[in-house]
């Protein structure tokens, strides 16, 4: 293999083709800015930094539900979740319920290579003595642990928080919601339904899928989770193998008499690559 690969989303849900022409424009947008990362010159970025940095394209993007314009909470803020998983380390980096990180896909990541520098034995005096790096922080320390890394934050005052990456189409499906959960125990069962039906719904959890040269491969997520959702809910963009996950191919090396051995219990077999990156439900 000599080329990369590269594959991305912009999730799921249920669109009026309005915005088509916007989102082919941002898909487009989000793999030249992966191409170029990939072709700039120096050392050779690996597929985890690559699935991250076009997942941030989305985040930067009012159209899809991750980062800016993502879906409100029920207490009216911007609340991500994010994860990158390395098929090369099997290592992963993953946020989530997470208020004031303009990237929460670079905070993943972030997690995912400090986790990387310590299991090579570079440790910092913050991990001596057998202390683990985490692997996932979710909540309001999230946003400290952002800055840590020198990634954009909003201050931590409550005024800040409440306007952060909050914009006015996602203020108006707020308020669409907002209502009819007020009017929801006057109303019946199927009165619900149909009004849900009738909805057009951002479901869209967006993705990406790198390979490099190597064969190594990774994929990242980000989500702002449904509509009107309980503050602090944790979906499965913050939770890594189940979102998504990767794993590089895996060739046993073994001698020509094991070989035959293992043949015969059928425990020689090569597994491929994979990633999957999960988005949105379609009903």
């Amino acid at each position: 293999m000599s080329e990369w690969l590269l594959a991305v989303h912009s999730g799921a849900g249920r669109y009026g083709s309005a915005n088509e022409a916007a989102y082919l424009s941002l898909l487009r947008s989000a793999l030249e800015s992966g191409r170029e990362a990939i072709s700039r010159a120096g050392s050779p970025p690996t597929a985890a930094q690559i699935a991250a940095l076009v997942v941030q394209s989305f985040e930067h993007s009012a159209l899809t539900n991750a980062g800016l314009g993502a879906n409100l909470t029920e207490n009216r803020r911007v609340e991500c979740a994010a994860s990158v998983v390395c098929g090369r380390t099997r290592l992963v980096g993953a946020c989530a319920a997470v208020a004031g990180v303009r990237e929460p896909s670079a905070l993943a990541l972030k997690l995912l290579e400090q986790a990387e520098t310590v299991e090579k034995g570079d440790t910092t005096p913050a991990f001596a003595f057998g202390r683990q790096p985490p692997l996932v922080v979710v909540g309001e320390h999230a946003r400290e642990v952002a800055r840590g890394f020198g990634l954009e934050t909003a201050s931590d005052g409550v005024d800040e928080l409440e306007r952060y990456q909050v914009t006015t189409q996602a203020e108006k499906q707020w308020k669409k919601w907002h209502r009819r959960f007020q009017s929801a125990a006057e109303a019946t069962e199927n009165q619900i339904k149909v009004e849900q039906n009738e909805e057009e719904e951002r479901l869209d959890t967006v993705g990406a899928i790198c390979m490099d040269p190597m064969g190594n491969v990774a994929v990242a997520l980000s989500s702002g989770g449904v509509a009107y959702k309980v503050p602090g809910r944790v979906g499965l963009a913050g939770c890594p193998r189940m979102g998504c996950d990767a794993a590089n191919a895996v060739v046993p090396a073994v001698t020509k008499a094991i070989s035959r051995k293992r043949k015969r219990s059928g425990a020689s077999k090569s597994k491929n690559a994979f990633a999957v990156a999960c988005t949105g439900r379609v009903k």
